[in-house]
């Protein structure tokens, strides 16, 4: 396990979470970061419309919906 600190960027504003405990794996086939829903929930991502990318902050009122971000490969 490695300790890390998440800086997530939205736009211009950052939010830092604290420094949280997780596993980090590199899947084969995959050419773009993906979290586990065990990490959404440490970071207190709340999913609103997965096709439409749409996405907020647990603590957030309901209608400040954040876009996804482009993905991008490596």
């Amino acid at each position: 396990m490695v300790r890390v600190k998440i800086k997530i960027m939205f736009g211009k504003k950052a939010v830092e979470t604290p420094a949280i405990v997780n596993t980090g794996y590199s899947a084969e086939h995959e050419d773009e970061v993906l979290i586990s829903d065990s990490l959404a929930s440490m970071l207190k991502i709340v999913i609103e419309d997965p096709k439409d990318g749409l996405w907020r902050f647990r603590d957030e009122p309901t209608t400040q919906l954040r876009p996804s971000e482009k993905p991008v490969f490596w």
